[in-house]
């Protein structure tokens, strides 16, 4: 049986990415199922606003099955939050 997501379709495979732009430090977490990644990176988005963090990118990022390195059509990144709070 296949997980549901939040929005009733099968659940897809997520990754959260976080750049920093000062050190250009890029992490990755996952993959995991769509609510999982979301509520990830909900947490990581807070955790980074409590530091003071503001310019730090969280990013879900859907990773498409099948897809080649070669690919030139990639799903687009799901910005959790704006550094500046939007």
């Amino acid at each position: 049986m296949a997980a549901e997501s939040p929005a009733g379709g099968p659940d897809r495979a997520f990754v959260v990415v976080v750049h920093d732009p000062v050190t250009d430090e890029v992490d990755a977490y996952g993959p995991t199922g769509e609510w999982d990644a979301l509520l990830d990176a909900e947490r990581r988005r807070r955790e980074l606003d409590a530091e003071e963090l503001d310019d730090v990118h969280v990013l879900l990022v859907p990773l498409a099955a099948g897809a080649s390195r070669a690919s030139s059509a990639r799903p687009a990144p799901v910005v959790v939050a704006e550094p500046d709070g939007s």
